[in-house]
Protein backbone atom coordinates (compact mmCIF):
# COMPACT_ATOMS: atom_id res chain seq x y z
CA UNK A 1 0.00 0.00 0.00
CA UNK A 2 2.54 2.37 0.75
CA UNK A 3 4.14 1.62 -2.48
CA UNK A 4 1.33 2.35 -4.64
CA UNK A 5 0.80 6.05 -2.18
CA UNK A 6 4.32 7.16 -3.38
CA UNK A 7 4.47 5.72 -6.51
CA UNK A 8 0.98 8.17 -7.61
CA UNK A 9 2.46 10.83 -5.38
CA UNK A 10 5.67 10.84 -7.67
CA UNK A 11 3.29 10.56 -10.86
CA UNK A 12 1.33 13.47 -9.91
CA UNK A 13 4.82 15.36 -9.14
CA UNK A 14 5.81 14.62 -12.73
CA UNK A 15 2.66 15.76 -14.48
CA UNK A 16 2.81 19.06 -12.65
CA UNK A 17 4.92 22.25 -13.02
CA UNK A 18 6.47 24.63 -10.70
CA UNK A 19 6.45 28.56 -10.65
CA UNK A 20 9.75 28.43 -11.05
CA UNK A 21 9.64 26.85 -14.57
CA UNK A 22 7.61 29.69 -15.71
CA UNK A 23 10.03 32.44 -14.76
CA UNK A 24 11.70 34.61 -17.93
CA UNK A 25 11.33 35.74 -21.34
CA UNK A 26 9.74 33.10 -23.78
CA UNK A 27 9.62 34.19 -27.80
CA UNK A 28 8.62 32.42 -30.62
CA UNK A 29 10.31 31.08 -33.65
CA UNK A 30 10.05 33.17 -36.30
CA UNK A 31 9.95 30.20 -38.58
CA UNK A 32 6.69 28.82 -36.47
CA UNK A 33 4.94 31.95 -37.29
CA UNK A 34 3.56 30.62 -40.61
CA UNK A 35 -0.60 30.51 -39.18
CA UNK A 36 -0.74 34.31 -38.23
CA UNK A 37 1.40 35.92 -41.21
CA UNK A 38 0.91 39.02 -39.48
CA UNK A 39 3.14 38.59 -36.46
CA UNK A 40 6.34 38.74 -36.82
CA UNK A 41 7.23 37.63 -33.42
CA UNK A 42 5.37 37.18 -30.05
CA UNK A 43 7.59 37.32 -26.72
CA UNK A 44 5.94 36.90 -22.82
CA UNK A 45 7.93 37.99 -20.06
CA UNK A 46 6.56 36.25 -16.65
CA UNK A 47 8.18 38.16 -13.54
CA UNK A 48 9.00 36.53 -9.91
CA UNK A 49 6.22 39.02 -8.62
CA UNK A 50 3.23 37.79 -10.12
CA UNK A 51 3.09 40.14 -13.34
CA UNK A 52 4.05 39.73 -16.88
CA UNK A 53 4.59 41.50 -20.13
CA UNK A 54 3.78 40.08 -23.45
CA UNK A 55 5.14 41.88 -26.46
CA UNK A 56 3.66 41.32 -30.04
CA UNK A 57 5.92 42.64 -32.65
CA UNK A 58 3.64 43.26 -36.19
CA UNK A 59 4.36 45.73 -38.35
CA UNK A 60 4.43 48.01 -35.32
CA UNK A 61 5.30 46.33 -31.98
CA UNK A 62 2.73 46.36 -29.06
CA UNK A 63 3.00 46.22 -25.44
CA UNK A 64 0.93 44.76 -23.15
CA UNK A 65 1.09 44.33 -19.40
CA UNK A 66 -0.55 42.46 -16.60
CA UNK A 67 -0.65 40.01 -14.17
CA UNK A 68 -0.51 36.33 -14.09
CA UNK A 69 -1.72 33.27 -11.90
CA UNK A 70 -0.40 29.87 -12.14
CA UNK A 71 -2.23 27.27 -11.00
CA UNK A 72 -2.68 23.26 -11.95
CA UNK A 73 -0.77 23.72 -15.05
CA UNK A 74 -3.17 26.82 -16.13
CA UNK A 75 -2.02 30.13 -16.48
CA UNK A 76 -4.48 32.99 -16.26
CA UNK A 77 -3.35 36.45 -17.39
CA UNK A 78 -5.11 39.54 -16.65
CA UNK A 79 -4.43 42.38 -18.76
CA UNK A 80 -3.82 45.60 -17.12
CA UNK A 81 -6.23 47.76 -19.59
CA UNK A 82 -9.64 49.62 -19.41
CA UNK A 83 -11.61 46.01 -19.80
CA UNK A 84 -9.52 44.12 -17.08
CA UNK A 85 -9.47 40.83 -20.15
CA UNK A 86 -8.39 37.99 -18.92
CA UNK A 87 -6.66 34.51 -21.16
CA UNK A 88 -6.26 31.44 -19.84
CA UNK A 89 -3.35 28.91 -20.95
CA UNK A 90 -3.52 25.66 -20.87
CA UNK A 91 -0.22 24.50 -20.22
CA UNK A 92 0.90 21.22 -22.30
CA UNK A 93 4.78 21.32 -21.51
CA UNK A 94 7.56 23.76 -19.59
CA UNK A 95 11.08 22.38 -20.05
CA UNK A 96 14.33 25.07 -19.52
CA UNK A 97 14.54 26.01 -22.98
CA UNK A 98 10.83 26.35 -23.86
CA UNK A 99 7.04 26.38 -23.04
CA UNK A 100 3.91 24.76 -24.98
CA UNK A 101 0.41 25.80 -24.31
CA UNK A 102 -3.12 26.38 -25.83
CA UNK A 103 -5.33 29.62 -25.23
CA UNK A 104 -8.40 28.23 -23.89
CA UNK A 105 -10.41 31.48 -23.86
CA UNK A 106 -13.92 31.29 -25.67
CA UNK A 107 -12.87 33.66 -28.42
CA UNK A 108 -8.91 32.96 -28.81
CA UNK A 109 -9.36 29.30 -29.02
CA UNK A 110 -5.79 27.66 -30.83
CA UNK A 111 -3.67 25.10 -31.93
CA UNK A 112 -0.53 24.40 -30.30
CA UNK A 113 1.73 28.05 -29.20
CA UNK A 114 5.38 27.37 -28.66
CA UNK A 115 7.59 29.48 -27.30
CA UNK A 116 10.89 29.28 -26.58
CA UNK A 117 13.42 30.57 -23.58
CA UNK A 118 15.11 33.45 -24.74
CA UNK A 119 18.40 33.94 -22.82
CA UNK A 120 19.22 37.49 -21.86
Amino acid sequence: MRKIFFCLIFLFSTLSYSQNDLIGKFCSNLTEQKTISTIQERCITFNNDGSFVEEIRLDVGIILTGKYLFSDNLITLTYDDEKNETSLLKIIKISDKKIVFKYLSKNRRSKRIILYKSIQ
